[in-house]
């Protein structure tokens, strides 16, 4: 979630320019730029064309370009394709490497689009965080599916395709994700027996909101809500329903969605400087800040909630997974969510490689430390969409902390291998349960200053807040 919101700040300038109609001349490139594509979007059939068999008769040969903002793992899968096809190479370009500066979010964005739009950009392009379907709806990319349903050595049931399922657009799949995450919720056990109140299943907004005033109420305690909470926590959740690209319709001026803006607003603190801004995490055995401190605990779904869930906390119940207050389960794919660009020479070529880089990949078969991490670290420890990747990834981290956490005492009883199996069988289970893309964070940028003059500046009220939103949600999806 700090990842999410640190990178949100800075999205605000590229949106307003890439979507807001300003006329600046990159604007006005963009929007020749997309008068030309969709164009020739019209004048071809596209569905059924982007793939080709992939014969295997010959071996895999040519060159790919792969372009990504900061996923530095693309470079190590690459190489090992390349080992496993002597006649292919592939250049990776990463705009932000670490310990090196290189170029901003803002510039990255704006670049790539107008590469796109214009037939020179890389082969294969990292999505993640952008708008893939406005993409995909004026013709930039190809349909994955296309792909996958000529690729008789891919088998879809190897996959969580409830993923591919949320991510479609106007029934296609124009970006692959590698992995995945999405919010899991501690919940404190003293004050909710305190208060002689149960755990939920899951929590949205308004579940957490009114347990947090009942807890309130009932122990008369003093206590924050969660770590690092803000008023536009929850956005990410309850924005994609108010909108819907392909119909080009957005609802932000709805009672409904004035009525979250309001509450969030009123019963969650303003923070008022980053000394505020507490992370803490349950871990390593240590839930000592939940005893009176806290009421909730957030993580990105990782393995170290498998562990979690092996260690009988005095402190914390067992994670729920977080919803929108419909009741749909939401994931994000911040990093490594990749598409083919339309105007790639070598479609199967490329096709083969975002393949490879989400096939099974064995676990290593000891628990040294460099072993665990590099398998672990390619997933960066959140949720592979190959489901055996998942239970490698989750299982091995998991029996690799177990077995250095030598100073916790407070294991659950009972043979490890079984809770371990059954605490990942959980886990898989709200995998499962995804069915909703959180906002893009290119969209969620085009709409924070609103949000920071509603929530940080008192400078809007809801109803304002909620009319400039629709506004600008209307210019986006039909421009």
């Amino acid at each position: 979630m700090k990842r999410f919101l640190c990178l949100c700040q800075a999205f605000c300038i590229v949106a307003l320019c890439l979507l807001t109609g300003c006329q600046s001349n990159d604007t006005k490139l963009y929007d020749q730029l997309t008068n030309q594509a969709a164009s020739e979007q019209t004048s071809e059939q596209i569905s059924g064309q982007d793939a080709a068999p992939s014969p295997q008769e010959k071996p895999l040969s040519g060159t790919l370009r792969v372009s990504t903002y900061y996923d530095e793992e693309i470079s190590a899968r690459a190489q090992e394709f390349e080992q496993l096809h002597p006649e292919v190479q592939i250049e990776v370009s990463i705009a932000q490497q670490s310990g090196s500066v290189g170029e901003n979010w803002e510039d990255y964005l704006q670049r790539t689009s107008v590469e796109m739009m214009s037939g020179q950009s890389a082969d294969i392009v990292d999505l993640a965080q952008m708008s893939v379907s406005r993409y995909a709806k004026i013709g930039l990319l190809c349909n994955l599916y296309d792909f996958m349903e000529m690729d008789s050595d891919f088998h879809s049931e190897d996959y969580y395709t409830n993923i591919f399922k949320s991510k479609e657009y106007d029934g296609g799949l124009y970006s692959l994700p590698f992995y995945f995450l999405y919010d899991m919720t501690y919940l404190s056990r003293p004050l909710l027996e305190e208060a002689g109140l149960d755990a939920p299943d899951a929590l949205d907004y308004e579940k957490m909101l009114d347990l947090y005033r009942q807890v309130s109420d009932k122990t008369e305690k003093d206590f924050s809500i969660m770590p690092g909470i803000i008023s536009e926590w929850f956005f990410k959740y309850e924005f994609p329903a108010y909108y819907d690209i392909e119909t080009g319709t957005a609802n932000f001026d709805s009672p409904e969605f004035i009525s979250y803006l309001k509450r969030t607003k009123e019963e969650i603190p303003k923070l008022e400087n980053m000394v505020d801004w507490d992370m803490t995490r349950v871990a390593g055995g240590m839930d000592d800040f939940m005893q009176e401190d806290y009421l909730f605990c957030n993580y990105d779904v990782t393995s170290i909630d498998t562990y979690n869930m092996l260690i009988d906390y005095p402190n914390i119940l067992p994670p729920v997974p977080m919803r929108s207050h419909d009741g749909q389960f939401g994931f994000s794919t911040l990093q490594a969510d990749y598409g083919i660009v339309r105007s790639c020479e070598n479609k199967e070529l490329a096709w083969e490689f975002l393949k490879y880089c989400i096939s099974e990949k064995q676990p290593p078969e000891s628990l040294e430390h460099e072993a665990v991490m590099d398998y672990t670290g390619q997933f960066h420890a959140w949720v592979p969409i190959n489901i055996q990747n998942f239970y490698h990834s989750f299982t091995l981290e998991c029996n690799y902390y177990r077995s250095i956490m030598t100073d916790v005492t407070n294991w659950k009883q009972g043979n490890p291998q079984q809770l371990t199996e059954q605490a990942v069988e959980q886990i898989h289970a709200w995998n499962l349960q995804r069915n909703f893309a959180c906002s893009e964070t290119e969209i969620f940028g085009l709409l924070q200053e609103e949000l920071n003059n509603y929530y940080q500046y008192d400078l809007a009220t809801a109803e304002e807040t909620a009319k400039s939103i629709q506004t600008k949600m209307n210019i986006f999806l039909n421009e």
